[in-house]
């Protein structure tokens, strides 16, 4: 966010410009970082939607395991599969830091932990980001379908330094399989990559809920500051930082509503699709 679009130069804008107390001057600059954080946690969410849904408008993807490049052309599917998914691995692992590391708080340490334990689609996709980025490729094609081949992934993620809890669930999971069904560990990608999905909804959500108070007491603290200090003409500079910034969103908290509201618009939608 630029709220900096103002010239020293204006002997004007210096006559109108406001110098805080420490203390309001402070908190108003943290409740700018806070809003810029929050605006870069929804693009990143808005970015990982994209992809989410990318790869179900290039691809027919059905659950039971078929999947088709819908052009022509499949001579680079396997490649283009692949693509979309490292793009959407790269951008959910992102927005699921982001949301962990909000504020450097550990709220909500306790919900990615439980998540990380408890699903194991989403340790899975959290597992072959790292996998992806040490330079292996994610998705498995034994030249009729393609999966997550947990014999593979172990395989070639020897050199790979695994958490301890995803190598064990994942050797888990293989080892059931082959006793059970005397079959390889392929993971069906379509439920794969849609519970992970709606597990990263889910965590957004929860994070406004988490959230909720603690930003209503900071914003409309913040929001009645800038009521206070703004000129008869409705302009306001502030000298912050020892710069002059103008240009201050006055409603934050209207806009953080749009942005639950969004969530879960984005959540009822996928529920529509996928349920």
């Amino acid at each position: 966010m630029n709220n900096k679009s103002v010239s020293i130069a204006d002997s004007n804008i210096l006559d109108k410009t406001v110098n805080l107390s420490p203390d309001d001057e402070q908190f108003i600059l943290n409740c700018l970082k806070t809003s810029d954080k929050l605006h870069t946690i929804f693009n990143y969410f808005k970015i990982t939607e994209y992809n989410f849904y990318k790869i179900f408008v290039e691809f027919e993807v059905k659950k039971n395991g078929f999947i088709s490049l819908k052009c022509e052309d499949k001579s680079e599917e396997f490649i283009v599969l692949n693509s979309l998914l490292i793009s959407y691995l790269t951008s959910s692992r992102t927005l699921t830091d982001l949301l962990e590391s909000f504020e450097q708080t550990d709220l909500m340490d306790d919900h990615f932990k439980k998540i990380y334990d408890t699903n194991f689609y989403y340790q899975l996709m959290y597992t072959l980001r790292n996998f992806a980025l040490h330079g292996h490729i994610p998705i498995y094609f034994d030249g009729l379908r393609y999966s997550f081949n947990l014999e593979y992934i172990l395989k070639e993620g020897e050199n790979f330094k695994f958490s301890n809890s995803a190598k064990s669930t994942l050797e888990k999971v293989r080892n059931t399989i082959l006793e059970d069904r005397f079959d390889i560990a392929n993971i069906d990608f379509y439920t794969t990559i849609t519970e992970y999905h709606h597990s990263l909804l889910i965590s957004t959500k929860h994070f406004f809920e988490v959230y909720e108070s603690i930003l209503k007491g900071k914003f409309t603290k913040y929001k009645e500051l800038i009521e206070k200090y703004k000129n008869d003409d409705d302009t306001l500079y502030l000298n912050l930082g020892n710069e002059i910034h103008s240009n201050f969103p006055k409603d934050i908290l209207k806009w953080i509503n749009s942005l639950d509201n969004f969530i879960q618009e984005s959540l009822s939608f996928y529920e529509q699709q996928f349920t």
